[in-house]
């Protein structure tokens, strides 16, 4: 029995709708008798031309369920409407065994799954709604995500406005400006930290810098790695205590300190905050006068800072599309060879890897040191998402393995994106003692293979040996990252 819950029926307060078009009359009805359960009367279709007009003139149910026999009449299609086409339209596919052929038409329709003919249709139903309903809670979840982003770059606007009525009252205000020019800018970058480095390094007034903030168990304050001149990395704080809602006073004076002694005199401590009680990261910034440190308009600057940090893990929190992008193993070798033996198909695709064997092989050496995989994975999808702004496919063949698709026509740009992205990925950020040094570089191994299933298990399966013997015809160079640490 599918039982009645505000959850299983509704979200935020929207009805709950159902639509049935099937051919057999019979198994509608006793689909239509488990919803009824739970007081939910779906409208029944015995027509596609009828499904088609209510879909096209109405905003849309919240879910159809389409029999396979009946996804088209004539030259009308089910793929044709608008809400199939923009993936509005919530789907689920009926068949039965003898209509089991015709599902490969689905295949490339964004769907909540299937429900085969049975003499009980309960437990595929509640199994379609579970499924149905994670989708609109996450999708709630974005919106309010979104929301929150329109209203940070609402401050955003509101702080560019106030700055541009006062510009041309002292040079240190129109200064400003200019700096806070060069982050909008940088905002493709992947990384809050990146962008501070690209714009620091172009600030003549700011000699040097450095940047703390919590470790993952809250335990430290840490200084990242980095390659840029002015930066000065700081010596871990061990804090004696667990910080779980940003970096307390104590902890801000304990940093002030090391940084004077790192950094000297005129140094400016900036906290910028995000979504914690407490500030998530300190900049401290020596700059060339003792002028400029008294008259530039730091609580300005620190407060734009907080909105292009808050901006960063916005970014980074929402999920990527795994429906539509995320391929599992099979249905990734599947479209590889799809693209191999159908040469005229319309979809031309390109197949980049990231090999990742020396850092999986480093976190296997290093038992003792946890590594936050999940994280990785998460903030490494986003994050190329953020740089790489066009589409693609990917899949996770195994830990040492990131496996991409893209349109072959914008190969050479997403292959120099990836390389570029993989080398100034801070993969020292996901272990949890990250002063950890490695001792050795950690080679992160980028290149083209040929778009196969064969070629590509091959490579994945010995990809030093076999691979190395095999004729690429795209191949690109080996890339390493620098030292972690």
């Amino acid at each position: 029995m599918l039982s009645h819950t505000n959850e299983e029926t509704c979200l935020s307060g929207s009805i709950f709708e159902v639509r049935l078009l099937i051919s057999e009359i019979q198994e509608a009805r006793k689909i239509s008798s488990v919803f009824r359960q739970a007081q939910i009367i779906p409208h029944i279709y015995e027509e596609f031309s009828e499904f088609y007009r209510d879909s096209v003139q109405a905003e849309g149910p919240s879910l159809c369920i389409i029999d396979v026999k009946k996804m088209s009449q004539g030259m009308i299609k089910l793929k044709g409407l608008p809400g199939v086409k923009n993936e509005s339209l919530h789907l689920v596919f009926y068949y039965s065994d003898d209509s089991l052929p015709l599902l490969y038409s689905t295949y490339e329709m964004f769907n909540f799954g299937l429900i085969r003919k049975s003499e009980d249709y309960g437990g595929q139903i509640k199994s379609v709604l579970r499924r149905y309903n994670l989708y609109r809670y996450q999708d709630h979840q974005i919106k309010i995500l979104n929301d929150e982003m329109l209203d940070t770059k609402s401050v955003n606007q509101k702080t560019f406005a106030l700055l541009e009525e006062q510009k041309e009252k002292n040079y240190y205000q129109d200064r400003l400006f200019q700096i806070c020019e060069e982050f909008e800018r940088e905002k493709s970058n992947i990384s809050f930290f990146e962008a501070l480095e690209d714009v620091f390094m172009k600030v003549e007034e700011f000699v040097g810098f450095s940047y703390m903030e919590l470790s993952t168990n809250g335990l430290k304050l840490l200084s990242p790695p980095s390659g840029n001149k002015k930066f000065h990395k700081l010596p871990a704080l061990w804090l004696g205590q667990e910080l779980h809602e940003g970096i307390e006073f104590f902890a801000q004076n304990m940093a002030n300190q090391v940084a004077l002694e790192v950094l000297g005199a005129d140094v400016m401590c900036l906290t910028i905050k995000g979504r914690l009680t407490n500030p998530e990261a300190l900049i401290f910034v020596k700059v060339d006068n003792e002028d400029f440190l008294n008259q530039f308009r730091w609580n300005n600057f620190e407060d734009y800072l907080s909105n292009v940090f808050a901006y960063f893990y916005a970014q980074k929190v929402q999920a990527p599309n795994q429906i539509s992008n995320y391929l599992d193993g099979f249905l990734f070798l599947e479209k590889l060879d799809e693209n191999r033996f159908y040469q005229n198909k319309s979809e031309k695709l390109y197949l980049v890897d990231v090999n990742l064997t020396d850092l999986s092989n480093l976190i296997s050496k290093k038992s003792e040191l946890r590594f936050y995989w999940k994280d990785f994975y998460l903030d490494f999808i986003r994050s190329l998402r953020i740089k790489y702004s066009s589409d693609f496919y990917y899949t996770t063949t195994n830990a040492k393995h990131l496996s991409f698709l893209v349109d072959r026509e914008k190969s050479e740009i997403f292959l120099r994106s990836v390389k570029e992205f993989a080398k100034r990925f801070p993969y020292w950020k996901y272990f949890e003692d990250r002063e950890f040094i490695f001792t050795k570089d950690v080679e992160v191994v980028v290149r083209s293979l040929p778009v196969s299933s064969l070629a590509y298990l091959s490579y994945i399966n010995n990809a030093e040996n076999v691979y190395s013997n095999m004729p690429l015809n795209n191949s690109s160079p080996v890339i390493s990252t620098e030292v972690v640490q």
